[in-house]
């Protein structure tokens, strides 16, 4: 019998794809891996000598789905960019296509418009956010199997910053940190550029990321670094950049300094300067060094980087060097000038006087070189000649008539006069031809000086000449000797007292007389003496958060103006401080003690003729402290033993030993305690067995105690044998 397979009228034969099999009752055709080209209609025939039959089956194979088109695995978009994934497949009908995302089946057809239309399945995404990246999956399913293929979208939030670079400003050898932060999708490249040139860490710069803040940091910033710094954030969605200016801070410098000023006594007068340089910036005036305050008189201002300083009403005391002083951060600058002042102190008085007799009228002037003085009779300016004769010496102008006569009755001026005003006053000469009593036209005064000083006590007299004078100390009469000078020429009469002592403290008076009659007139002179501490106490201890006094005693003549300083800075009565000063006594009582109250403490009080300052330290009490301890020790018995520890603390400190905590270790013909230089020492002239044990120094004073313990062995003859 023949056996014979068929597809489609053409005989099959074993080969790779498949295999015949026959016996003489049985076939087999066997497909080895079946594909959508066998499909198709199949015949098996069997034929001997007699004839033939046959039979047939249709055979249909399907195909499962199969990728022949995918997108790229792994796509990068910028937020808010769209795409389309789209897959071309292939397989037997009915496929059906199914989208993931991270695992999770997109159902939301209309939104991403999934479709699969002649072989090829679509899903978009529009307007991508960071939230769509992750992996999708397209999974191709039919009867026959299941195929898919994977993306992996990765949605980069571009970098924005929601902290930028700021300008900075610093002082020269300072560093800098320039920092900035931004929001989106890291990792992201961070580029800095200084002037448009990329900068790299080294030693000037550090350069350090934190995920999302980056900081640059300039050490000991000099003029060569400042300048635009530029921060340029990128990722694989955008990039971002900002940039800040470096400066240095200009230290002050005036563009406008304060000038020489020359007033009148009782006018106003201004200094003024422009000063440039980074804020902030503080102005300070002094006085011949010393710090200037505002007060009634004194108004000091700074607005608009104009420094102010004025002076309502100008005195003596106002004249000298003015400094004013610019400081910030970066450095301090002064510019100086001079402030000159003048007045008449002391006006010319009319006199009367006898013809033939000498005159002379005086002005005393208060005021600075640079000053021009003129005498005038009657409104026309008198030239000197061999009648008269003018002098201006020691701010003091003389004008003077060696014989008078009739004619030279009349008013007389004295004008001073500088670029910036001038003053004058009147005295009215009268000649006549009789004797004239003696008046004074210039006075004793009430007088105040040093202890120990001299003072020149001097009258001003007009009357007929000779004029004779006689001075009085509380109605005793004084008389030329190594103590008093006395002096009568002409219309002057003076007396000088030497070495002032607090008993030259009197009444004086000067009476003068001529042929006319008599005049006195007087003056207390006051000797002062200045003050001086007898008594302050160069240190104070005490401890924190408790309360301490500095109690200072004066010498002097009272009343005395006391004032307290701390680190040049003016104290006052307050919570923290309580501040008193009664006759010869002024303290000052801090409370509440801290570290920020440690240091010296100046009391600075002055009298009407000088000043004198002590200074007190104030400082916490240390507790006391092992500078090196105690060394446990052993020793064999019969030797001598001694335990040593070197202690620092404020004194007084006291040293107490015991033994085994509790007791007291007390001097014996054995024991010896000493604390010499801060050295506290326990000595055994002979340890025995009994002086075993642990051994507690223990150290106190007001600030504290300490403890430190040692062990003392003592080994008998029995331990040594061992």
């Amino acid at each position: 019998m023949t056996i014979k397979w068929f597809k489609d009228n053409k005989e099959l034969h074993s080969g790779a794809a498949r295999s015949v099999w026959k016996d003489d009752t049985s076939t087999i055709l066997e497909l080895f891996s079946a594909k959508a080209a066998d499909s198709g209609t199949y015949i098996c025939q069997l034929s001997n000598d007699v004839g033939t039959a046959t039979t047939k089956a249709s055979l249909f194979v399907k195909e499962p789905p199969q990728f022949i088109k995918k997108p790229s695995p792994v796509l990068v978009l910028r937020n808010g960019q769209s795409t389309t994934f789209e897959c071309q497949i292939t397989g037997t009908p009915e496929i059906r296509v199914s989208w993931y995302l991270d695992g999770n089946e997109i159902t939301a057809v209309e939104k991403h418009g999934i479709s699969f239309i002649d072989g090829l399945a679509t899903f978009q995404i529009s307007g991508a956010r960071v939230e769509n990246s992750g992996t999708y999956v397209c999974e191709a399913q039919n009867d026959a199997g299941t195929a898919s293929c994977s993306i992996e979208l990765k949605v980069k939030e571009p970098p924005t910053f929601i902290r930028e670079l700021k300008p900075v400003e610093v002082v020269k050898d300072s560093d800098v940190e320039l920092e900035c932060e931004v929001m989106g999708t890291s990792p992201f490249q961070v580029t800095w550029l200084r002037n448009n040139k990329e900068i790299r860490s080294s030693k000037k710069y550090t350069l350090t990321d934190r995920v999302s803040v980056f900081n640059l940091n300039i050490n000991r910033c000099d003029p060569s670094d400042t300048g635009d710094y530029q921060c340029i954030v990128s990722n694989e969605g955008g990039s971002c950049s900002c940039s800040a200016r470096v400066s240095l801070k200009e230290p002050p410098s005036f563009i406008k300094k304060i000038e020489n000023i020359t007033t009148v006594l009782k006018s106003s007068a201004t200094f003024q300067s422009t000063v440039a340089g980074s804020p902030p910036i503080s102005i300070t005036w002094l006085k011949d060094d010393q710090i200037l305050d505002e007060d009634d008189n004194v108004h000091i201002s700074f607005v608009n980087n104009v420094a102010t300083l004025q002076i309502r009403s100008v005195d003596n005391g106002h004249s000298g060097r003015y400094t004013c002083q610019a400081k910030n951060e970066s450095g301090v600058e002064r510019c100086y000038a001079f402030l000159l002042s003048y007045s008449l102190e002391t006006k010319a008085k009319s006199v009367d006087v006898t013809e033939r007799d000498p005159v002379t009228l005086e002005c005393v002037v208060a005021g600075t070189p640079e000053l021009k003085v003129k005498w005038l009779k009657d409104g026309k300016q008198i030239v000197p000649s061999r009648y008269f004769s003018m002098s201006f010496e020691n701010n003091v102008a003389s004008f003077r008539i060696q014989s008078v006569m009739k004619q030279d009755s009349g008013e007389y001026t004295f004008k001073v006069e500088n670029d910036f005003g001038s003053s004058s006053c009147d005295a009215y000469l009268r000649v006549l031809d009789q004797n004239i009593p003696p008046s004074f036209t210039k006075k004793l005064t009430k007088m105040d000086k040093v202890l120990g000083s001299s003072i020149h006590m001097e009258c001003k007299v007009s009357g007929s000449l000779p004029i004779s004078a006689q001075w009085f100390k509380d109605g005793k009469e004084i008389s030329t000797s190594a103590k008093y000078r006395l002096v009568c020429h002409e219309n002057t009469v003076s007396l000088d007292v030497n070495n002032l002592e607090l008993e030259d403290t009197a009444n004086y008076t000067c009476r003068v007389s001529n042929v006319a009659g008599d005049a006195a007139c007087s003056g207390i002179l006051t000797v002062k003496e200045p003050p001086v501490f007898s008594s302050f106490p160069p240190v104070v201890e005490t401890l924190k958060n408790a309360e301490v006094s500095i109690e200072c005693e004066l010498s002097g003549t009272p009343p005395f103006e006391v004032v307290w300083y701390k680190d040049k800075r003016q104290l006052r009565s307050s919570k923290k401080y309580k501040i008193a000063s009664k006759n010869f006594h002024a303290s000052i009582h801090i409370l509440n003690v801290d570290t920020l109250d440690i240091g010296e403490y100046h009391c600075k009080a002055q009298n009407e003729v000088g000043s004198d300052t002590c200074i007190c330290i104030v400082k916490l009490k240390e507790p006391p402290r092992f500078v090196s301890k105690l060394n446990s020790l052993t020793v064999v018995a019969g030797e001598p033993a001694e335990l040593q520890a070197s202690i620092e603390g404020t004194q007084p400190i006291s040293v107490q030993w015991l033994k085994e905590k509790e007791e007291v270790v007390r001097e014996s013909e054995n024991i010896r305690i000493t604390f010499v230089e801060n050295v506290a020492t326990l000595q055994f002239s002979k340890a025995e067995p009994a002086n075993a044990g642990k051994y507690i120094c223990q150290i106190k004073n007001d600030g504290g105690m300490r403890e430190n313990m040692a062990t003392l062995t003592v080994l008998g003859w029995y331990n040594m044998v061992q």
